[in-house]
């Protein structure tokens, strides 16, 4: 069987608290941010996320077992879920500055075009990763989830924005591992080579980031010469 059936993406325990941290983040950003995300939140969590844990065991079989080599599998998930992901981001910023079904199809393209680049270290770090350490559920959501947080910069919003920062830790971090699930489950488990956590916590976090660095450099020289290739900064960074 697969990658624990997906069991990382929603840990039991994690559940209720997920549940919690979702419903006061759609209020919070609602009627005190004033912007759209409940969409981005139900359709991906609630909808790509629990179908995905409720057929899990087959999910699981049929990716374990799909005749392609392993790399090239693992990469094609990957990239996958995130365009899949992307979609739904372009149309929460559609939705919020009121754009046209043209502006959402930009806007599409700007975030595919964007996240190619972005999530290239984290789907093949991983690959790399799962092929030598074997985790829990625990271990996946919250090295998983703690990349995303950095990835995401989601601590870093804590001075300006408290309650939003701390309202998406927990959305943030499942939101990670259900990206990356599908790919993980058409892995078989790596055998138990005795690592201790706090190690494979540490190796996963420097192997992510140095199969990020040369994706990440290419990507902000192209978008510093190509700007309009990519999300406007309003939406994601620039610096």
């Amino acid at each position: 069987m697969g990658n624990y059936s997906f069991n990382h993406v929603f840990p039991r325990k994690i559940i209720i608290p997920l549940i919690i941290s979702v419903l006061l983040l759609n209020f919070y950003f609602i009627s005190v941010a004033h912007y759209i995300v409940f969409v981005y939140y139900i359709l991906l969590l609630g909808g790509g996320g629990i179908l995905l844990w409720k057929y899990r065991e087959q999910l699981s079989n049929i990716l374990l077992n799909w005749k392609l080599r392993p790399l090239i599998k693992f990469v094609l998930l990957g990239y996958s879920a995130v365009l899949t992901e992307e979609i739904l981001v372009a149309l929460v910023h559609a939705l919020n500055s009121g754009a046209s079904l043209t502006g959402w199809g930009q806007l599409i393209l700007q975030f595919w075009a964007f996240n190619i680049f972005a999530f290239t270290g984290f789907i093949f770090g991983w690959y790399f990763l799962y092929r030598r350490y074997r985790y829990t559920s625990a271990n996946l959501f919250f090295i998983i989830g703690l990349w995303g947080l950095y990835a995401e910069k989601t601590l870093s919003y804590l001075r300006t924005d408290f309650w939003g920062a701390i309202l998406l830790i927990l959305p943030t971090m499942s939101v990670y591992n259900l990206i990356i699930a599908p790919a993980l489950a058409s892995l078989p488990p790596a055998p138990d080579n005795r690592v201790k956590t706090w190690k494979k916590c540490l190796y996963s976090f420097i192997i992510s980031f140095v199969f990020s660095l040369l994706p990440v450099i290419a990507l902000t020289y192209l978008r510093a010469h190509w700007p309009l290739l990519f999300p406007p900064c309003a939406y994601i960074p620039c610096s």
